[in-house]
């Protein structure tokens, strides 16, 4: 495991997350210290899906809505937004 001094510290600026669902893809720019809640409800209308019968995961880990994007960085090593998409399963 690496040690968190090794580690840049989380973003305080912005973050761009894709989501997808099959071929439906969705950006969204969010302050790094905000919780995923918005965007996901939006992205759940969108597919129009409730969001009780969706799962979101970044690197095979679950994202719930109290998530930020420096909480997933802090606790998962990497920063979401800058290496891969945000996916969800409906």
């Amino acid at each position: 495991m690496a040690d968190a001094r090794s580690r840049p510290p989380p973003r305080e600026g912005k973050v761009r997350i894709q989501m997808e669902f099959g071929e439906i893809k969705q950006m969204f720019d969010m302050k790094a210290n905000r919780p995923f809640s918005q965007p996901m409800h939006m992205f759940a209308k969108k597919i129009q899906r409730e969001m009780s019968f969706l799962r979101f995961s970044y690197n095979g880990t679950r994202i719930r809505e109290t998530d930020t994007a420096n909480s997933v960085y802090s606790t998962r090593g990497r920063r979401v937004g800058q290496d891969e998409p945000v996916h969800h399963r409906g």
